[in-house]
């Protein structure tokens, strides 16, 4: 049952006035805004990788570890998972709870850091780790507190910024990456692209960011058994255009050099 009200979508749209506000330098800014109100419609794909590796919501609880405007955490919600969304920021627990009222649903929210989960041990089937570990303080704290949580057998789906990106993927700047730290705060000033968020770890320079085959040792040392989803995909549709086949080529050949991508999205398993 969808239940949309005045209050409830200006509520919604003035929790993200700020955010609005800091990007709209995009050339697509209404198209941008859209999305950001209505941040749970835009999750099909991600919902789709999610469901196959969960398979039914009866397998157990699902964490949404920083959980931002709250639109994955609703989508899964909407499928029919358990879902508790987690958010250091206490307006995006709000914004998470909001949309979730949108379709009748009371989504449980909680305030907290990623590196220090109020949770007891193995307490979800799975996490959701998205466009989190960049912005955090502490990666490695934050690893083995999803480790901790998870149940044997469980997994993370988890983005992760490319060091070495060709376009990086919160200012949009090309080659950006390639620059010394100082020079890439330059950069996105020159190009009037500052969010002024030094607080929130937003600067490029800040950002943490991994080599490819850097991130998958480093994974692997937290007991994770770490698989590439985006390679997995690519190796599944290579055979159906010749499109599909070229971008498989050019990942193989790239990925060694960690250029084929500007962030990765990797499942991380823990061992049943």
């Amino acid at each position: 049952m969808k239940i949309v009200t005045a209050d409830l979508e200006a509520e919604i749209e003035r929790l993200l006035g700020p955010g609005l506000e800091k990007n709209s330098w995009r050339r697509d800014f209404e198209a941008f805004r859209e999305r950001r109100l209505w941040n749970e419609n835009y999750h099909r794909r991600r919902v789709r990788i999610l469901s196959r590796e969960w398979g039914k919501a009866a397998r157990g609880t699902i964490l949404d570890l920083g959980t931002g405007r709250g639109g994955l955490a609703v989508a899964l919600a909407r499928e029919g998972y358990p879902v508790v969304a987690l958010d250091l920021r206490r307006n995006c627990c709000r914004l998470a709870k909001l949309r979730a009222y949108r379709y009748g649903l009371d989504l449980p929210a909680v305030c907290a850091r990623g590196e220090e989960l109020p949770f007891r041990g193995e307490s979800f089937t799975g996490v959701v780790c998205r466009d989190v570990l960049e912005h955090c303080e502490c990666p490695g704290l934050l690893l083995a507190e999803i480790h901790r949580v998870l149940r044997p057998g469980g997994s993370c789906f988890v983005t992760v910024i490319n060091r070495w990106a060709w376009v990086d993927p919160h200012y949009h700047l090309f080659a950006s990456s390639f620059l010394p730290g100082p020079l890439r705060d330059r950069y996105v000033r020159l190009r009037g692209r500052d969010k002024g968020t030094a607080r929130d770890r937003q600067r490029l320079s800040e950002l943490h960011s991994f080599s490819y085959r850097e991130f998958v040792r480093w994974a692997s040392s937290f007991g994770f058994r770490v698989r590439d989803l985006a390679a997995e995909s690519l190796e599944r549709y290579r055979r159906e255009s010749t499109r599909s086949w070229l971008r498989w080529v050019r990942s193989r050949l790239l990925r060694p050099f960690s250029l084929h991508a500007n962030h990765f999205e990797f499942l991380l398993l823990k061992a049943a």
